[in-house]
């Protein structure tokens, strides 16, 4: 995805009817955004004051790293309105304040799509209860049951220096990594999960360092067992010289969607991910890479994926196949490099040698 949000819709948000006055408004504000089936993404305004009564803020989208402290340019309440200039990625957002939520609409290059924002609450969790639920917990997903198809599902329950507990959801066949759990409810063993980013509930009982449970989402519900463990990636069959004509990045464009292949070591094992930087999809695990002579094979059985290509030093050229269709596909080695627009303004204040 392009370094610029693509709002189609908006979840709506239920807090707290108060009345909100100026001062109210600092601190982090949290909105959820659509954009796709299924697919959503988490928006954090920061609104701040400085000594001279002037406000700021920064713009935070935590699943998407490009979007990382972008800074508002303007912040303006009048009365119960709030206006916001963010030239950085050609954006602007105008709100209503009533009863502790902002009711109001995103713009961007000509285009404007509704916006609630609600104000940002971390999960609380008692100690007692963190340490039950302390590190990572690994499960797999089948949208089949007895299917071959199958996800791995991992919950990760992490404390920060203040003691502050929280929670992150990250699926790698799927290349949705830390998504921000935004409830966590533990009612003796019955733990309760909402990602309202995936719109996913996960909600089962703690047995030690077992869950057993349900996956929910858009009305389905599957089973869902989950276990303390850590994370491994398998690593490729590979030789060494193998590995060294593959390493590194190789990026090219399949139906117009850029897709990123990297062949890395990490740890001393050889390991292979793929990358869709439209979809915000990153380190998909390939489990299966495989060279025989100038022959690449490579799938991705949880998406339906395989790509054959014959292996030059600079170029992977063959075929995607995905779902029974298949399209050609070159790679080129090097870095995927985003294209980023920016505003005449933008281009104004940031033009000179830094």
């Amino acid at each position: 995805m392009k370094n610029s949000l693509r709002f189609l819709a908006l979840l709506t948000w239920v807090m707290a009817s108060t009345a909100i006055a100026q001062s109210d408004l600092l601190g982090i504000w949290e909105g959820e955004l659509s954009v796709g089936p299924d697919q959503s993404i988490t928006v954090q305004f920061t609104i701040e004051q400085g000594a001279d009564g002037t406000y700021s803020g920064l713009l935070n989208a935590p699943d998407q790293p490009s979007l990382t402290d972008v800074p508002i340019d303007t912040v303006s309440i009048e009365q119960n309105s709030l206006n916001m200039e963010i030239s950085a990625i050609s954006g602007s957002y105008e709100g209503t304040i009533a009863d502790s939520v902002i009711q109001g609409t995103w713009s961007q290059q000509g285009t404007t799509f509704e916006l609630n924002l609600a104000p940002y609450q971390e999960p609380v969790l008692t100690q007692e209860q963190f340490a039950r639920l302390a590190g990572s917990w690994l499960g797999t997903l089948r949208p089949v049951p007895g299917g071959d198809l199958e996800f791995t599902v991992i919950v990760t329950f992490e404390q920060n220096e203040e003691g502050e507990s929280s929670a992150t959801m990250s699926v790698p066949e799927q290349g949705r990594n830390r998504i921000p759990v935004d409830s966590i409810e533990l009612d003796g063993d019955e733990l309760t999960l909402e990602i309202s980013q995936a719109r996913v509930e996960i909600k089962g009982s703690l047995n030690g360092e077992t869950f057993a449970g349900q996956w929910s989402q858009a009305g389905q519900s599957l089973a869902l067992n989950l276990a303390k463990g850590e994370y491994e990636q398998p690593g490729l069959e590979l030789s060494a010289l193998d590995f060294a004509r593959l390493q590194g990045p190789w990026n090219g464009q399949v139906t117009g969607l850029t897709v990123v292949l990297r062949v890395e070591e990490i740890d001393g094992q050889f390991l292979a991910f793929l990358d869709s930087p439209d979809q915000g999809a990153s380190d998909i695990p390939i489990a299966t890479l495989d060279v025989q002579g100038d022959e690449l094979t490579l799938s991705i059985a949880a998406l339906q994926v395989s790509y054959t290509a014959e292996i030059s030093a600079d170029e992977l050229s063959g075929e995607w196949n995905q779902g029974g269709q298949t399209q050609p596909l070159v790679l080129a080695r090097g870095p995927y490099v985003r294209a980023v627009t920016i505003s005449e303004q933008a281009q104004q204040q940031l033009s000179g040698t830094w």
